[in-house]
Parts: structure tokens; C-alpha cells; sequence
């Protein structure tokens, strides 16, 4: 029986190269350098979105008004916590998947924020790419016989 060369080889190759691949320092996605230049290297909106969450803490202590720490901050950073499941699908729902501008960036960080930290029943608009509408999220969180997101068509109700 002849040794397999070619087989051992490309293992060998293949190994090496998951190795390497492992050594690779990883740009880390919730760096804001990272979104310095989104026109000559847009962002994917998940990146947007998880750096978003990174900052719920200081999101909490500026919506409440007390230091990073205390308990009602605490208490905002658990709420904020269990609804980023449902703010992403918001996002990701009302948002292109590349984040090429500033603008875009403000528009997914801001509208992550704020459906996290829904600040005082304050219903902020978050325009829609693909609607003519208004997406609402997070609009009065302690109402619990109004959905906790749903859009307003402009043109069939007026203000």
C-alpha cells in the first residue's frame, strides 16, 4: 500500500491555515472606529445594531438620571436587555442590511436606542425604506392593550 502524500499534505495545508486564520486579530465590531468611513467601507446594519447595545448602560443612566450602577439603572439595563431580540427584528425589518453613511448610522443607533430605552411613553418616528409611513417602537411601554410596535400610514390619518 502506497503512504498518501497528497492526502497527507493537503491536511497539513488546511490545518495551517485554520491556525492562522484563529492567530488573526479580529477587528472588534462595537469599536466606533469602525464606523469612521461608511461610504469607503460601509457597515453591515448588525454591527450597528450590536454596538447599540453595548451601550444600554450609559443609554439607562442619561434616560434615568442617576450614575451607572445604581439599581434603577440596573433595573432599565434588565428591561433593555430582554427586548433586544424584538428591537433588532424592528430594525433589521425597517432598515437596508449596509449602513453607508452617517446619516444611516444615526437613523439604526438612534432607533435601537430608543426602542431599548423607551423614555417616558415619547414616541419617536423612525422612517420607513420600504413604507410611506411611520414605524413606531417601544411607544408607550406601560400600556399593555397597545402593541409595542406598529406602523402609522401618514396619507389615511391625519396628526
Amino acid at each position: 500500500m502506497k503512504f498518501p502524500i497528497v492526502t497527507v499534505a493537503m491536511v497539513s495545508v488546511a490545518l495551517v491555515y485554520v491556525f492562522w486564520g484563529q492567530a488573526q486579530e479580529s477587528s472588534d465590531p462595537t469599536d466606533p472606529a469602525r464606523f469612521a468611513n461608511l461610504q469607503a467601507n460601509p457597515a453591515k446594519s448588525s454591527d450597528v445594531v450590536d454596538w447599540a447595545i453595548t451601550q444600554i448602560p450609559e443609554v439607562c443612566a442619561q434616560a434615568i438620571g442617576q450614575p451607572t450602577g445604581s439599581d434603577a439603572v440596573k433595573e432599565c439595563e434588565k428591561r433593555a436587555q430582554s427586548r433586544t431580540s424584538t428591537c433588532r427584528r424592528a430594525v433589521y425589518d425597517n432598515f437596508p442590511d449596509r449602513v453607508t453613511s452617517e446619516a444611516m448610522f444615526r437613523d439604526v443607533s438612534i432607533s435601537m436606542m430608543n426602542c431599548l430605552v423607551p423614555q417616558g411613553g415619547i414616541v419617536r418616528p423612525l422612517p420607513l425604506v420600504h413604507g410611506g409611513g411611520i414605524a413606531m417602537i417601544g411607544a408607550l411601554p406601560d400600556a399593555p392593550d397597545r402593541p409595542q410596535s406598529w406602523d402609522y400610514d401618514v396619507n389615511k390619518h391625519s396628526l
